[in-house]
């Protein structure tokens, strides 16, 4: 089981402790929300480990009905649940709430201290279950004592990969007319389309930007890339260049090489983990807008919020009892605004840094243990 951190013994930001905390990461099935959970738990630097969990169908129950029961989950197919217990639980998505909050239960139980928890993104449930909330801009979740918020989401590639990355590819690459534009390709979402006729448009929307500069295209997709996405970027594409087709457990995955050895990056707007990915990678970032979708239901949930007094909404949101909605759009706009990255078709975003939220969230998450005993 992966782990990584500190051992015993070592120092916490200047305080001895006899044993460092322990965490336990909770992974749902959001591949960016646990990425950005192994930013945290890697950066703490105290011992840590995955505990995958998978939900049964009985996660659709709201949380605030499940509390800390493990009703909602897969027993047989999640990671177990057993001493010794973490003193520190790192959760995100609506399926590993219940279990951080009987996780805590256990811990209070068994060892008289109750583990810390802190939860990134949604919370999905009451706030105050938390010790602590890392808020992302695309949920415009209310303030709080116990809420901090974050500029962009945490997620970020480690040197160390666009490094090896580079390595790996730059044989690869050194044929390629110069400057390299990477474009990032992620897939449809709730409220995103891209399908073959949306990656048609695309693709001539990137040879274009390329023609404009010279230069080459690389392309990578993810594994929420449809096959028919691929196949109307490779006919829609008619500058120098590469795309590469995602494949599960590929160790010959060019992507960190392709974002190494880019000039510019291009993302598509339907993540605001690879968008986070694209802006922390230091280079100029465009976004490729993608056709939004309004479903019904969460369309009329959004028109009837919007009816109520702000002060009411906040409320219901620390409350548990609404949740906030997901505005990948927003942030994206947010960020043009800001003049962190441009729209594609238009000038390049000037690579203007983004504040780096990891210090902030650090910190608070330290503080928690500040009064706990060693």
């Amino acid at each position: 089981m992966p782990t990584g951190g500190t051992t015993a013994g070592a120092t916490d930001s200047g305080r001895d402790r006899i044993t460092a905390p322990h965490v336990w990461v909770l992974a749902g099935d959001k591949a960016g929300d646990n990425a950005q959970l192994r930013v945290v738990a890697d950066a703490l630097g105290w011992p840590w480990e995955i505990r995958p969990i998978t939900a049964n169908r009985f996660y659709r129950v709201p949380n605030w009905l499940l509390g800390g029961h493990l009703w909602s989950i897969d027993r047989r197919r999640s990671a177990a649940l057993a001493p010794p217990w973490p003193d520190l639980v790192l959760s995100s998505g609506r399926r590993t709430v219940p279990v951080a909050r009987w996780i805590a239960r256990q811990t209070a139980r068994q060892t008289g201290h109750r583990a810390v928890l802190v939860h990134l993104g949604r919370p999905w449930a009451p706030f105050h279950w938390f010790d602590l909330i890392i808020g992302m801009p695309q949920y415009g979740l209310p303030d709080a004592a116990n809420l901090v918020h974050a500029t962009l989401p945490l997620n970020r590639i480690p040197p160390a990969l666009l490094t090896a990355g580079a390595a790996a590819q730059g044989d690869r690459l050194a044929r390629l007319p110069r400057p390299l534009t990477t474009a990032l390709i992620g897939g449809p979402g709730r409220n995103a389309r891209l399908d073959a006729e949306t990656a048609a448009v695309l693709g001539r929307a990137l040879s274009d930007h390329v023609a404009a500069r010279g230069g080459s295209l690389l392309v990578s997709t993810s594994r929420r890339t449809p096959a028919a996405v691929v196949t109307a970027l490779r006919r829609a594409i008619t500058v120098p260049g590469e795309i590469y087709a995602f494949q599960p457990h590929d160790p010959e995955n060019p992507h960190f090489g392709f974002v190494a050895a880019a000039q510019d990056l291009v993302v598509t707007s339907d993540s605001a983990s690879m968008i986070a990915e694209a802006c922390r990678a230091g280079k100029p970032v465009s976004i490729a807008v993608l056709p939004t979708l309004e479903q019904r239901a969460p369309a009329l949930l959004k028109r009837l919020t919007s009816l109520l007094p702000l002060p009411v909404r906040d409320d219901l949101l620390r409350r548990g009892l609404l949740i906030g909605q997901r505005d990948v759009a927003g942030l994206a706009e947010l960020l043009v605004r800001r003049g962190a990255v441009g729209i594609l078709g238009g000038p390049s975003g000037p690579a203007q840094p983004v504040a780096d939220d990891l210090p902030a969230v650090l910190a608070r998450i330290r503080g928690l243990f500040d009064d706990r005993p060693a």
